[in-house]
């Protein structure tokens, strides 16, 4: 894979939700970057998107969108529900790092 990367431009969108093969990518493409989603309402494996996720340079970006968007859609205050959610999740990941 990263023979395609002749620009600098190619990245991968691996899930969270399968730790063994992002940690097998990982160990296929050790420098390009990835795009790792379903740490949030999918219940993907935080420690491996950290883990696996960054590539060699420690660049790799972790998407949670359902596990924040919708944490208080429900609820009139919304919005710093979502928030705390964020918030989580970022303590989650700096665990990790």
């Amino acid at each position: 894979m990263s023979e395609w990367d002749e620009h600098g431009n190619v990245g991968l969108v691996v899930g969270a939700t399968r730790p063994a093969e992002l940690e097998r990518v990982r160990e296929i493409a050790p420098d390009l970057p990835f795009l790792v989603p379903g740490v949030g309402a999918q219940g993907g494996d935080v420690e491996a998107a950290v883990e696996h996720g960054r590539a060699a340079d420690g660049v790799g970006v972790v998407n949670s969108t359902r596990g924040i968007i919708f944490a208080g859609e429900d609820d009139e205050n919304w919005d710093r529900i979502a928030g705390e959610a964020a918030k989580r999740l970022r303590d989650r990941l700096n665990e990790y790092r």
